[in-house]
Formats: C-alpha cells, structure tokens, sequence
C-alpha cells in the first residue's frame, strides 16, 4: 500500500483515479497545487449501481454484516436467518465477487446461530462470525464469535458479552485482531484470534460524550478505526500510534448513521444512513470530506430498524462496494464512477400575490443526493442590467435525492407590488451545480382587503358564534382579530382562528366566544391590518338569551274521589315562555295538561293552576309544572296526591224466612205383623194390597 501510495505520488499526470487517491495520500502536495489551481475535482466521483451485477440474491434471509477477503476479492455475507418461517438457523454466504456462491457456501455450524457480522482475518484468510441474541418473539440465540477456516471448517469459538436485541457489526486490524462493538459496555473491545481480549476502546475522551450503543465498526489501511454509534448518531474516528486507540474527530453527526465501512486502497469511508425511513449511503474521503451521497430511492429502508439496516464492504481492487439490503434478501452492488449534476427544470410560479409568490420547479437528483437547492429571483429592471447579480434566494422546500423528478417549491414574502421579476431554480449535489430556466412573474397591485362581519349564529344566555370574512386581493395580512363587548364598547379582541394568506378569494373566520351576560346585546367587528394598512368591517349585534324560567310546583287541593286541583308559578325571566303540568300514577307521568294562564315574557312570578278530572278514587298521582323559553326548559320538583277513597257500600237486605216448625217425634214405627189367614181362607194380593180370601170350592162332575 505504501509502494503504490509513492507510485502515485511521482505520477502526477496519472489517470483521473490515480489523481483522486492523490488527494487522499498526498495532502501536502496538493495544497501546494491549489495555489496553482484547482485541485482535481473528487466531487466528479461517486457511486451507480453496477451495470453488470447490481444485485446479487442470496439463499438465506435478512442479510447483515459484510466482508472482503482483499486477496482473493470473495465476499462473505453474516445472515441471522436461513428461512425464518421455518426457523432455519443463520449461516455464513461465501461468494465470488460476481456474486456466485462458492463450493462451499454457505458455512454453518450445528448450534442454532443467528449471525449479524462477519470480518476477514487477513493473515489466514478465515473469517470470524459474530452471533447475537435475538429478542422477538423469544430471547434465543447466544453473544459469541465464532471462527471458520476459508473453506467453512469451524474452529474456535469464545464468548461475548452483548445484550439480547444488539446486533454488532464486527471488523479486522491488518494483524488479524477482531474489533467488537460492545453495548452493553458502551465499548469497542479488541480480541486476538484466540479469543483473548487485548484491549478496550472507550469514548470518554470525545467531544460529546461516550458511546452509546456502538454498531458497526471498520478500520482503513493505517489501522485507523471508525465506529458508527446509533445512540448519539455518530460515525467517529480513533487513531493510535502503536499505543491505545484514542479520539480524533467527528466524521459525521445527526444524519442517521448505522453502518460503516473503508475502502483501504484510498481510504474513503462510507456511511449507511438511515434517515426519515430511507436508507443512503454518504461517501467522504480520508480527510472526512463528503465526495458523495447515494443510494436514496433504491433501498426501501429497514423493516426492523436501525439494527438490521443495511452493511457495507469496499472491494479494494475494483472499489466495488457490496451493501446488504435486508428487505430484499440481497446484495446491492455499486461501483464508481464519475457521475453528473441533477437536472433542474423551473415551472411556473403560482399563489400570486402583492408581496409573496411561489416559485416552482422539478429536481432530479439521478440518484445522487442535492448539496443544494434554493430558488434565484429578482426584478425583472434588475435582471436586465446585471442579471441574478443582485438575486434573492430562496431555499428549496425540499432536498431532492432518488431517482425521480422531484417538486420542488420556495415562495419568497420580500416582493413589491405591481412588479415583474424573473426567476430560476438552482440545484447542485456532489458534482456540481446546474440552473433551470428563466421564467417571470408579476406581483399582484397594492389593493386593500375587504372585511365584511356576517351575522352571528348559535347565540345561548351566555355564548355565541361570531362570524365573517377577508378577502385580502393577494396582499399579505399580518393581523386578523375580532372586537366585541356589550353595546358598542369593542373592549375584548380576540385574534382569528384562520389565518389569511395571500389569497384573492374570502377566508371565512368564526369565533366562538363564552362568559357573555344573559339578556344582553353585543356588538362586534372585524379588524384586518395588510401591506397596505388596516381595514374594519361594519358592526354586526346580537342579544343573548335570557335565562330559563323559574318553575315552583305547589300542593295540590281540592282532591275529590275523582279529581283534584294541580299548581305552581313561573317566572319568565324576562324570556317569552310557556309552561304545562305533567302528570300520572309514576314519576314517569305520562299525561300533560297545559297551563291555564299564558305566563307571557315577564320577570315575576305567574300563578298557575290546572283541574285534573276523571281520576281514580284512592290513587296516588305525581305531578310536576314544566316551563320553557329560548333560554331553556325547567322541572319543577315533584309532588304527588291520593285522590279520596270512594264511601263503603251498605249492607245487603236480607228476606225474611217462615218460622221453624220442630219436627214431632212419634218414634219409629212397629214392622207390620206377617199376615196370617183362617182356615178356608188363602193369601191374595187385592188391589195392591196383601189379604186373606176365602178359598173357592171345586165341583166334582
């Protein structure tokens, strides 16, 4: 590395890549060329999706860490997971660096790993493999490093000491020691290859505190180290001299970070961001000057969050970069090439109004993020005698960055009224900058607003809505408010609930306003200050409602079996109102009876009364007097009678009988003696009756 690096530097006149590790390796002789121009342009280099293999599929899920064995350019690949669906443990993907497995890919072990980091030993070629403890839906998985040999024979394996959740990205020295991002230490510690720890890395010294929550680690070609640490969203520099590692400086902070990498021909780092759900890639040289910023628009960002966003390795010899993409269970291969500024359209301006327009345009960032993008505008009698020399700017609305036509927009607030400008979009991102087209417009006439109060609506006793409008003809109004109070006092302004842009059309405003007195008539108004003064509308007036009637229910009298006399007063309260009885055998009633005496819309008290007839005699009845008016309705209290019980029936007429004859008592007759008959004489019945008759005699013949 250090031959080439002197190779570079007695070549000057080298290619264009030669020229841009020059400004890498060579700080002190180009500054001397700065006096004489312009250095070469790093700006002009970037990263595009290889032509040929820009993606490279891969047979396990979720893929993470990864490396390069610089030596013979195969690429390995940390995947948690083989098939997650049927809880397939992780492995390690060994690839040519076109992207065709190897032989023997992928490397597994007979535990149940769930790989996240994997980093070349460059002394044997094997690799180390870190293993995580996953947390969801089960904590499973264990905080180890395992070793493989460059044909996938396992070797040794020592623990670690991560929490479950934490998915460490790991890195290698050029002596083959292990760098380990440690959370649960807030600590980067160094393991020789037989497990044994050399040294921890601490951040107590940097500028804005410790670490937390390390990641994601690399080192370039002088053993440099760069961690990228989610917690404080710092990418951060240590360097040593043959000592411990100690803080150099910030390479990039508040963008995201969650991976990093090192290409060691140049030293260029790279930096996986994860911002607003995107996932790019910002590039910077070896000073930490960004060259680059791409990737935005291809990946779909992290479904797992920042933990499992993508890595990225750097292939030293084609300076080919391979990053993970976990959504996509893939390989994105990005190559470097010189790249072009966005393109820049400028569209017509719209919302025209006296002091304010919106300029539009269309931003196409091919991929390569927006450095800049802000909007030029002028008077168009400026415009024609020094051009955009004495031009506003206005920032972009937006960054554009992706691959697709971007809108775009700015609207300046500092314009004339009456008055043409020209204007135009300007875009640039690492390769430079690019201006749209000239368009104009013309501000709108100094014209003052109209102000109009509407009539009020859902006035009560103590509220009511205020209402009306603006139209401001495009001016610029910095204040809106109502004023109110009791008769023509406005003493109470209250600002407007819609704000009023410069528009040419009528802004309806309402205003909601409590605490009012019953009875009472208002007045309001609408006040309305613009670029052109202060405009107040005509009054408008309402009088509150006046309170609810006062409602007394009385005993009742007269109660007879059938009927009974109901009462009570009311007072109107000043409210025209009405009033009737309720009233029934529960406190459900069930049956009205209107007052008799209309109680009219005055503030005293008016007797009222009710004959209630066709009662049940020896019933309880309730009953309550109910009056109303615009302030509301009122119960009065319930009060209840029993009507009288009807007189008891008199008693039943009873007929008189015949006197009672007692019975003489004779006693029980003697059975009738057996009928005996003299002789000559026979047994007959004679008429019915038993007696003797004389025998008749036979004559002989």
């Amino acid at each position: 590395m250090i031959d080439a690096a002197k190779s570079r530097l007695g070549n000057c006149a080298a290619s264009a890549e030669a020229a841009l590790r020059l400004t890498v390796t060579a700080v002190g002789l180009l500054l001397g060329v700065a006096a004489l121009g312009a250095p070469p342009a790093q700006a002009s280099v970037g990263y595009e999706l290889d032509a040929s293999t820009p993606l490279i599929a891969l047979q396990g899920e979720l893929p993470s860490g990864v490396a390069i064995d610089q030596s013979n350019q195969r690429v390995y690949v940390a995947m948690p997971a083989k098939n997650l669906d049927n809880r397939e443990a992780g492995q390690i993907e060994q690839l040519e660096s076109n992207g065709t497995p190897t032989a023997e890919s992928p490397f597994v072990t007979t535990s149940q790993p769930f790989f996240s980091g994997v980093a070349v030993n460059p002394i044997t070629h094997g690799i180390y493999a870190a293993e995580f403890i996953a947390s969801s839906p089960l904590v499973i998985g264990v905080s180890r490093i395992d070793q493989f040999s460059s044909t996938g024979t396992p070797g040794t394996q020592f623990a670690t000491s991560n929490a479950p959740g934490v998915v460490p990205k790991i890195g290698t020295d050029s002596a083959g020691n292990l760098f380990y991002p440690n959370a649960t230490s807030d600590a980067i510690q160094v393991f020789n290859a037989a497990g044994t720890l050399q040294q921890t890395i601490g951040c107590s010294g940097c500028p804005a505190g410790g670490f937390n929550t390390p990641i994601s680690v690399a080192l370039d070609s002088q053993n440099n180290l760069y961690v990228a640490d989610i917690g404080t969203d710092r990418v951060l520099k240590f360097t040593h001299s043959g000592g411990p590692y100690v803080y150099s400086s910030e390479i990039q902070g508040g963008r995201g970070a969650v991976a990093v990498a090192v290409d060691p021909s140049d030293d260029s780092i790279f930096v996986g961001d994860l911002s607003s759900g995107k996932y790019h890639i910002v590039a910077y040289d070896s000073a930490g000057v960004q060259f680059d910023d791409f990737g935005a628009g291809i990946f779909t960002g992290s479904a797992f969050g920042p933990g499992s966003a993508g890595q990225i390795a750097a292939n030293a010899t084609t300076h080919k970069l391979y990053v993970s993409d976990p959504d996509a269970d893939a390989l994105r291969v990005f190559t470097r090439v010189t790249i072009n500024p966005p393109t820049a359209v400028t569209n017509a301006a719209s919302s025209i109004g006296q002091l304010t327009a919106k300029m539009n345009a269309t931003v196409n960032a091919k991929l390569h993020a927006t450095t800049d993008c802000h909007f030029e505008y002028v008077t168009d009698a400026d415009f024609q005698a020094t051009g955009y020399t004495n031009a506003g700017k206005k920032t972009c609305s937006s960054m554009p960055d992706g691959s697709e036509s971007t809108a775009v927009s700015a609207t300046p607030t500092d314009l004339l009224p009456g008055t043409t400008y020209r204007f135009r979009i300007v875009a640039a991102n690492n390769a430079g900058s690019v201006n749209g087209g000239n368009l104009t417009f013309t501000t709108l006439p100094s014209t003052p607003p109209t102000v109009t109060a509407t009539s009020p609506t859902g006035i009560t006793q103590t509220g009511a809505t205020l209402t009306g409008k603006v139209n401001p003809h495009g001016g610029s109004v910095t204040n809106c408010h109502f004023e109110y109070g009791p008769g023509l006092s406005y003493s109470i302004s209250t600002t407007c609930k819609t704000a009023v842009g410069p528009v040419t059309t009528d802004v309806a405003e309402s205003l909601n306003v409590t605490g009012l007195s019953p009875k009472t008539t208002y007045h309001y108004r609408l006040s309305v200050t613009s670029n052109t003064g202060t405009v107040v509308s005509g009054a408008e007036e309402f009088t509150t409602l006046s309170p609810a009637p006062t409602v007394t229910t009385d005993p009742a009298s007269a109660i007879t079996q059938t009927g009974a006399t109901i009462g009570g007063s009311i007072n109107p309260n000043g409210g025209a109102s009405n009033c009737h009885f309720e009233y029934g055998a529960t406190t459900s009633y069930g049956s009205t009876a209107p007052c008799t005496t209309d109680p009219g819309a005055g503030e005293s008290a008016i007797a009222e009364h009710v004959e209630l007839t066709g009662l049940t005699a020896g019933a309880t009845y309730h009953y309550r007097l109910v009056g109303a008016n615009a302030g509301g309705t009122t119960k009065g209290l319930d009060l209840s009678f029993t009507t009288l019980s009807a007189p008891a029936p008199p008693p039943p007429v009873q007929p008189e009988l015949p006197p009672v004859i007692a019975p003489i008592d004779i006693g029980t007759p003697a059975p009738p003696k057996p009928l005996k008959c003299k002789k000559g004489f026979q047994k007959k019945k004679v008429h019915g009756k038993l007696k003797c008759v004389k025998k008749k005699k036979h004559r002989r013949h």
